[in-house]
């Protein structure tokens, strides 16, 4: 929570990666890593990882970098949808194979991507269809796994409500 993402660098993100060992840190580191100029290419390899939690972190990474554009860049880097459209496709394809935290990190990602903007929602909508219900195991909690199109028609109700009332 005080690291500086301006100064982190590659092997230490791994290195925190690799120590990774519950949900909540997870979610937390994953919100650092997002923040620093390696968020996509950590993003790229972690969400390819067999490891649980370093899966999930790959693919929180992403749902940060969809919900919101002014985390830091690579030179040159830019976030158009067809940045996003390959994870869709992954996501379409291997969500019910992956890990638990991994599928719960996958359909918050497919949720975050739909709420970009309106190609994307019928695309993730689309998806969210095709792949059904997501099932994850939330532990002796009363978590509940989000519907993602129920979630991104929700979301992009509400986008569409502000900008009209702006």
């Amino acid at each position: 929570l005080v690291a500086d993402p301006n100064t982190a660098d590659g092997d230490t993100l791994d290195a925190w990666a690799a120590d990774l060992d519950s949900y909540p840190l997870t979610d937390a580191f994953s919100e650092y890593a997002a923040r620093t100029r390696w968020a996509r290419q950590k993003m790229e390899a972690w969400t390819k990882a067999d490891g649980e939690w370093i899966g999930q972190a790959g693919w929180n990474v992403l749902t940060h970098l969809a919900l919101r554009d002014s985390l830091p860049r690579s030179s040159g880097e830019t976030r158009t949808d067809e940045f996003f459209e390959p994870y869709l496709t992954r996501i379409e394809h291997s969500i019910h194979g992956m890990k638990n935290r991994v599928r719960h990190a996958m359909n918050n990602a497919l949720i975050a991507i739909g709420t970009r903007n309106d190609v994307l929602e019928r695309r993730a909508l689309d998806v969210a269809e095709r792949i059904g219900t997501v099932e994850v195991d939330h532990g002796a909690t009363n978590c509940t796994t989000p519907d993602a199109a129920a979630y991104i028609a929700k979301t992009r109700a509400r986008q569409k409500s502000r900008a009209t009332s702006r």
